[in-house]
Parts: C-alpha cells; structure tokens; sequence
C-alpha cells in the first residue's frame, strides 16, 4: 500500500507477518502502521526514508532504516527509531543509549516529571563500547520525562527532537554534541543535568570532551594511509 507523506511523497509500504505470529491480521498491521506512520510524521517531519517495510516475527524487534522486523506490540517503537538511531545516528555506545531512551518516553506517552533520583554511566563507558546500556529503556526513559519537565516553559522536549532531526537527519552524533545543541537550543546550559545523571559519579564532562577531540582528531591522507 502506498503512505501520504507530509511532504508530499508517496511512500511505498508493505507489510508481512509470519506464519507462527498470532493475533493479527495484514489489515489490522497494516491500519497500526498507518496510524504510527502519520502519528510520527506530526511530532517529528517528513518520515526520513524512501519506503517502509514491517515484518511481524516473534517477540520483541529490532529497527532498520525504514524498516523493522517486530512483535505487534513494539511496531511504534522500532518505527519511532526510524527518526532516532536510523535518521539521527548515534555515533558511539556512549551516545546509543539516547534513542533508546527517546523511543521508551515516547512508549510511555511522553510524561513529564518534575524530579528524578539516582544517576548512571551511560554516557562514560569505555570509549569503544558498541553495544546500548539497558539502563536507557528505565532510568533513560524517566531522565527524559525529566527534562521534558524541566524545560516545559520552553516547550518541552519534543521541539528540540524536531530541531535535531530537521538538522542532523543521516549524522552521527557524540554525547557530547546531543548536550551542546540541547543547550543551544533552549539558551541554558544542561551540561549539569547530563553530568549528574548519565555520566556517574566521579566522571567529568569536559575530560570525556577532550577525549572524543583527542581521538577523533583529523588526520591528513598520509597519516590515514599509514595506518591502512
């Protein structure tokens, strides 16, 4: 079946489900994915990819770009992904845990809350580690109905996730960056609430910084040819 994007565009969309998936039909997946597909596009612009392709298998899911393979249940939540770890890219474990984070807020109805206990590593792991903190699906999850709250006389959170998808759509993006252009766009600093709350105790913000510039410094051709 073909979607009407808010931009115009016909988006091709086809849905499957398997065999030993229960409880659904093609209507009933079809119906849910237009109803996610237009939900999305409302919140966030126009959908980033050129098709959409939904797989109903099993239990749980997993993205892809304009696509997912997934339970029934979680077809919101790896489409929501489509706009955040497919379109706006985390560049890094230490950023990784941000969509995740993002999509669960959104799972639980984008709530807001006026406070928030405890604190995390999940920005300060070890800077090659590849794979997502689970603590993004709970603690991540209330740290952004956190943030929503705190930035309801600006708007809220869901603006700047627009902002960030009109702006760095097929980019990848540091920790680091994600904070900065937070910042930037409400006009306040919340490098505090990002310290305290998603880089643990006894990590600091500007030595993580310097490391990411340390790192990923540029190289000429000659140096990147040395070491191929």
């Amino acid at each position: 079946f073909t979607l009407k994007s808010i931009d115009g565009r016909d988006i091709p969309a086809v849905v499957y489900f398997s065999k030993s998936s229960w409880g659904t039909n093609l209507d009933r997946l079809q119906s849910k994915t237009t109803e996610v597909f237009h939900e999305l596009e409302s919140d966030y612009g126009p959908f980033p990819h050129p098709s959409i392709t939904v797989l109903q298998a099993g239990s749980g899911g997993m993205e892809y770009c304009g696509a997912t393979m997934t339970d029934f249940s979680a077809l919101g939540h790896e489409l929501f992904h489509s706009y955040f770890a497919r379109g706006v890219m985390p560049a890094n474990g230490n950023a990784g845990w941000i969509d995740e984070a993002l999509a669960s807020w959104r799972d639980g109805g984008y709530q807001t809350a006026t406070s928030l206990s405890g604190t995390t590593g999940m920005s300060s792991h070890a800077y090659y580690t590849r794979t997502t903190d689970t603590a993004a699906y709970s603690f991540g999850k209330r740290f952004m109905s956190y943030m929503d709250g705190k930035l309801q006389d600006k708007g809220g959170l869901k603006p700047f996730m627009r902002f960030m998808v009109d702006k760095k759509v097929f980019s990848p993006f540091f920790i680091e960056e994600f904070v900065s252009e937070m910042s930037g766009f409400y006009g306040v600093s919340l490098e505090a609430d990002f310290k305290q709350y998603t880089f643990g105790k006894g990590n600091n913000f500007s030595s993580s910084m310097k490391m990411n510039s340390e790192i990923h410094r540029k190289m000429s051709i000659e140096e990147m040819k040395n070491y191929l």
